[in-house]
């Protein structure tokens, strides 16, 4: 039986994430949550992911909402700026998977990009083996459909990972006996 915790908010959930750690943030959008994420993590190193390109075929959150590539980029922008004096933020202009090809080990995870079952089962396979032993893969609008597809088959094809934080539309798996050698 899972160790389920319950949170009420985003800012709880994210109070849940281990403290100065390395983390990462796929979805980034205005980077509302990256401030949360900052402010209650403290993490050592946080890596924003999102590649703000309007794509006609979902394949990035952005492109599900209604703008142009000339309105993503002065969102890129203002990302960049925003965080210009945060040294712990690298900003990653790219899709997930290009940046989990990218990266070495990291402790925490946050997933809030496309909400489509297809691109969460992608997005926790490829950052699955670059989690700490121990680690966690998280994400929000657990609500959705696609998404809770993909958690609860990910919990199927790796038995020892565990459900551990859940509310606020969100989802936490605690990944253990990671084999993360890259």
């Amino acid at each position: 039986m899972p160790n389920v915790i319950g949170v009420s908010s985003r800012e709880d959930f994210a109070d849940q994430l281990p403290k100065e750690q390395i983390g990462v943030e796929v979805g980034v959008w205005h980077g509302d949550h990256a401030q949360v994420l900052l402010e209650q993590a403290r993490p050592v190193t946080l890596y924003l992911v999102d590649p703000w390109k309007v794509n006609d075929d979902i394949t990035n959150r952005t492109s599900t909402m209604e703008t142009t590539q000339q309105e993503l980029d002065r969102v890129f922008d203002s990302v960049v700026h925003r965080f210009r004096d945060f040294p712990a933020v690298t900003i990653l202009r790219m899709t997930s998977v290009e940046a989990a090809e990218r990266l070495s080990l990291v402790h925490w995870v946050y997933i809030d990009a496309i909400h489509t079952y297809e691109s969460v089962k992608a997005d926790i396979a490829a950052w699955r083996d670059l989690i700490i032993d121990e680690g966690m893969i998280c994400g929000h609008d657990d609500w959705v459909p696609g998404i809770r597809q993909a958690v609860k088959e990910h919990l199927q094809e790796y038995p020892d990972d565990r459900l551990e934080v859940v509310g606020a539309y969100s989802w936490a798996i605690r990944c253990r006996d990671v084999q993360a050698f890259r």
